[in-house]
């Protein structure tokens, strides 16, 4: 019998003015080589999987070259879409000074941040990403490589980034995060993957992929991790989209949140219906800060 998981109900947010992004405005922009954040630590190395060289940005917490905390290992979130997340360019969300005040204020714990750039070639997300085809956005495309991706992260990306930095080994105190296409692999790490992610962050995941299979992928799980943020605007389709397909949308990442719910083993869950808000930077500028605040809780 399946254990009852807690209720989280919808957390409400009301709409600020914002920079529209769309998917397919995410993937231009990718191809604009920038610094990911101030601070971070730039790393590159050659993936035998993705058969291509990785860079990867690493922000460490204040006080991590103390002396003092040398022997201290720190819960770790993997971004993808890290240089959308963290970028300084035009569009990005820049969320390098949020991470920072919000562990100054005691918000979170220390945590180490490892954002994975995304592929720059036109196309290079959604086939790095997607482990199924979007049959909406790219119906006709060649059928993604997505499905190895959960090994490069296990195999490759982790072991590089724990040999030279003092990130956490348990599952519980390490996070898989995305936006749109990298939610969706974000989610699908989660799910396959459980003895290394058990906190994920997914924002406005792309669930048409596959024809909705991540809703039938997720429908009987035993493990759904330990807590899980996801957020979702009420237009994301866009201000001047059929309100019915708003208003899918929302139902869509609703049943995906319900399954995940009802896993044998059941996370936390904290689902945001952020009202007005469409596929947009400024939705999850204003969305991701809580969302961290969920999964790091500073220490009583």
């Amino acid at each position: 019998m399946a254990i009852a998981a807690p209720e989280y109900p919808p957390v409400k947010l009301k709409l600020l003015p914002g920079l529209l992004i769309c998917a397919a405005s995410l993937s231009g922009q990718a191809q604009q080589a920038a610094p990911v954040a101030a601070g971070a630590e730039v790393k590159s190395f050659h993936s035998s999987i993705l058969g291509r060289d990785e860079t990867i940005h690493v922000l460490l917490p204040p006080g991590y070259r103390d002396p003092r905390n040398s022997a201290q290992v720190y819960a770790t979130m993997y971004l993808l879409d890290g240089g959308k997340i963290l970028g300084n360019r035009p569009g990005d969300l820049n969320l390098t000074e949020v991470l920072d005040r919000l562990v100054a204020s005691g918000r979170i714990e220390p945590i180490i941040i490892v954002a994975v750039e995304e592929f720059p070639e036109d196309g290079g997300r959604r086939d790095e990403y997607l482990p199924y085809r979007d049959p909406i956005m790219a119906p006709n495309s060649p059928e993604p490589r997505g499905k190895v991706f959960p090994e490069f992260l296990v195999t490759e990306l982790l072991p590089y980034v724990s040999s030279r930095y003092r990130v956490t080994a348990d599952p519980r105190k390490t996070a898989i995060g995305g936006l749109s296409y990298s939610a969706i692999m974000a989610l699908y790490a989660l799910i396959n993957k459980p003895a290394t992610f058990q906190l994920a962050l997914i924002e406005s995941p792309s669930l048409q992929a596959g024809n909705g299979q991540l809703l039938r992928d997720t429908e009987h799980l035993v493990i759904a991790g330990k807590r899980i943020a996801v957020g979702i605007g009420t237009m994301e389709g866009g201000k001047g989209a059929d309100p019915s397909i708003n208003k899918l949308g929302v139902q869509i990442v609703g049943a995906l949140v319900a399954n995940l719910r009802s896993a044998y083993l059941p996370p936390e869950v904290r689902f945001t219906v952020d009202e007005g808000a469409s596929h947009e930077a400024s939705a999850w500028v204003r969305r991701i800060p809580d969302d961290l605040v969920f999964l790091f809780p500073a220490k009583p």
